[in-house]
Formats: structure tokens, sequence, C-alpha cells
């Protein structure tokens, strides 16, 4: 008998209105050119299937992709050295941008294409507490990756982290070390 893997995010069918929110997506994506992306193109999904209220409650305000591009054109002057943390990512305006540049700077310096991938896996990673913004920042990611997926060596594991960065370790997540979150056990009552 097959097993079936289910993870977190799974969430989203298990609900009565799981299936309509998948359709609600794929309406939504089939919009856009995947190919010829060249921002977060979506955020606009992203605002769209959240309600502004509940944003605003949970602290998220959308960052513009000029505004974004600019401020890790400042920030990130070595992208090949540095590392990149997006502390609350949202739908990935900054993880796509940080993406980029590393992968321009690679293209620069000659670094082995099908290294990569996997190099900028290592050096930009993003969190945050919602699950369909994480969802959607991971495909982001992918999105902003696509000059080097093609020439990657093996699998990946997309560095977009669903929980609360104020609560975590960010040096080990940071370090290449993994992000293990441990909870406390619940009285007995």
């Amino acid at each position: 008998m097959a097993r079936l893997r289910v993870n977190f995010f799974d969430w989203v069918l298990a609900g009565a209105e799981g299936e309509e929110l998948v359709r609600r997506i794929m309406a939504h994506v089939r919009r856009f050119r995947l190919a010829e992306v060249e921002s977060d193109v979506l955020k606009i999904l992203y605002e769209s299937l959240i309600d502004r209220d509940e944003c605003h409650g949970l602290g998220e305000y959308y960052t513009p992709d000029w505004l974004a591009a600019k401020i890790v054109k400042t920030a990130v002057s070595t992208p090949l050295e540095q590392r990149v943390l997006d502390p609350a990512c949202g739908s990935g305006t900054f993880l796509f941008h940080a993406i980029r540049k590393f992968l321009r700077e690679a293209e620069e310096v000659g670094q082995v294409r099908d290294l990569r991938a996997s190099e900028v896996c290592a050096h930009v990673a993003g969190m945050d507490v919602h699950p369909v913004a994480v969802i959607i920042a991971r495909v982001t990611y992918l999105l902003a990756m696509a000059p080097a997926l093609a020439a990657r060596k093996g699998a990946l594991s997309i560095p977009v982290y669903l929980g609360d960065s104020m609560q975590l370790s960010i040096s080990q997540l940071m370090a290449g070390k993994e992000l293990v979150i441990r909870a406390a056990a619940a009285a007995s009552g």
C-alpha cells in the first residue's frame, strides 16, 4: 500500500474550502507569463487572497519592487559572500531581488553554472508567520532562480520557512545549521 506524503502545507486541501482556494490561486497564476518574470509578480496574488485587515493585524505591509531592489542594491554589496535573511518575507519581494543580484554576480565572476542554484539557497533565506505567504514566497524564490535551475545538479531545498523570526535563533538558521524548533511539553492537568 502506497503511503501518502503529508506536510504542514497540505492543510489547504484538508478544509472544505481548500479546493476552491487552490482554484482561485490557479486562476490568478494563469494571468502571468512566468518565463518573463523580472519582479515579485506573485505579490498581487498574495494581496488578493489575504484579507487586508488580517494582513495589517499581522503587521504586514507590502514593499514595492522598486524599493526592495534599491534596498538590496545598497545593503548587499558582496552577494557571493554575504548571507541575506528576510525575517518577514511575505510574498518574497526582497528574496527575489537578493537572488537575482546573487545570480548576476555569479555570472560576472564565472561561478560554475551547476553550483549557482545550490549556492544561492545557502546565501538567501526567508521566513514568515503566514502559511500562504510561505507557499507564495517559495514559488517566488523558484521564479527568481529560473536562470540557474536548468543547470543545477541534484535536488534543492528552498530556504523559506514558516515561523516567527522573533522567536527563533536566526544565527543558527543563517549559519547553515538545521533549523530546529522545540516546543515546551504541554502541562498535563
